[in-house]
């Protein structure tokens, strides 16, 4: 199942939402580097999610590997680049 890694994104949002932030690591990390997602949907909540914790370098690097892959939010709209754009520069 290709999309298995969908569950893994929504714990991880789901984990972040309740500010349990190492769990919520631990998933975009699992998303991000067993599963290899091409979209840039977890590279970008989870520079989010650094960027809130005060890690603004390294949440700075997942938002700009977030914008290269161009990711832009189905619901939100937001734009990776618009939002590195904003944080990081």
């Amino acid at each position: 199942d290709n999309q298995q890694y969908l569950y893994f994104e929504n714990a991880a949002m789901s984990y972040d939402n309740l500010k349990e932030y190492s769990k919520a690591e631990e998933y975009f990390n699992k998303v991000i580097y067993e599963f290899k997602t091409r979209d840039g949907k977890s590279e970008f909540h989870k520079g989010l999610m650094l960027i809130k914790n005060s890690n603004n370098q390294l949440g700075c690097e997942y938002l700009a590997t977030s914008a290269r892959k161009n990711y832009i939010g189905i619901n939100s709209g937001l734009s990776a680049v618009d939002v590195y754009m904003q944080l990081c520069q």
